[in-house]
């Protein structure tokens, strides 16, 4: 059923032959009087909201899935086919886009700082750097820089950064980022805690902090806040596999105030968007 809904969400209205039949067995569409699928109202409104994103984050769960049964995915941390890597990335460019136009105005000055000329975001763990390119994309001033140690994820990002056309505004470097060396260098941090060990998480705050020009914003993606202990524990175990750093969104919060960071708060996001923590460096 996942894999009809992923075909679904990927598609640009032509839905294969069969998994139509599932859709609407599924109870997810039925058949008007043409014959043509219905889409279910819920089905419609999550399609409207989530789209291609939705279908890329199925993929990419699977493809994690596959290797978590393999019994592979936790002895080296995150480290996907190429495949998986592909859809985590086109998925998170729904984050990108999330944290422009929604994120980036409940934050005190940050939709000013990056509509500026001169202004300059960290993107920890790029991935294949969907997420640089849809922030490059609705900020036309930002330069984005992209670290991450998976050389595989680097070179799909290059192609990534070409088909967006914007090798001019995003650049891709292998590097961890408790290995940043850079002061009062970025408007902007985005870091994925989900992806990142505990240890080099608790490593990069401090140069994190004072990567951050004077009220430069870090967010933190903490992933989701999921309703039952069954989705809760699968998250954590998710979590585990690509040896990331588990923690709820007011630990995250308290990290941050820990290393510093002042006017720590939770993010307002839509239902099933991963839960996002953000912390400013003081200027004074």
């Amino acid at each position: 059923m996942l894999v009809a809904i992923a075909r679904v969400a990927r598609s640009n209205g032509e839905i294969d032959p069969g998994v139509d039949g599932v859709v609407v067995e599924s109870g997810f569409a039925s058949r008007g009087l043409d014959g043509n699928l219905v889409l279910a109202p819920g089905m419609a409104e999550l399609l409207a909201q989530g789209g291609r994103a939705l279908g890329e984050s199925i993929v990419s769960a699977m493809g994690q899935a596959v290797a978590a049964a393999k019994g592979a995915a936790g002895e080296s941390g995150w480290n996907p086919d190429d495949d998986t890597l592909v859809a985590q990335g086109r998925a998170s460019a729904a984050a990108g886009r999330l944290l422009a136009t929604t994120v980036a105005s409940q934050l005190v000055g940050l939709s000013e700082r990056l509509a500026q000329p001169g202004a300059v975001m960290l993107d920890v763990g790029t991935g294949v750097a969907e997420l640089a390119c849809a922030v490059a994309e609705a900020f036309p001033s930002v330069q984005v820089v992209g670290i991450d140690v998976l050389d595989r994820a680097l070179r799909l990002a290059d192609g990534t950064i070409a088909a967006h056309a914007l090798a001019d505004r995003v650049q891709v470097r292998r590097q961890s980022v408790a290995d940043i060396d850079a002061p009062e260098t970025f408007d902007l941090v985005w870091l994925p805690l989900i992806f990142i060990r505990p240890d080099i998480v608790r490593a990069a705050l401090p140069v994190l902090h004072s990567s951050l020009r004077p009220d430069g914003w870090l967010i933190a993606s903490v992933g989701r806040v999921p309703g039952s202990a069954l989705a809760s524990a699968i998250a954590s175990w998710q979590t585990q596999l690509t040896h990331g750093t588990t923690l709820t969104p007011e630990q995250a919060t308290q990290l941050l105030h820990e290393y510093g960071f002042t006017d720590v708060s939770i993010a307002d996001t839509p239902p099933g968007m991963p839960v996002l923590v953000a912390g400013r460096r003081s200027s004074n």
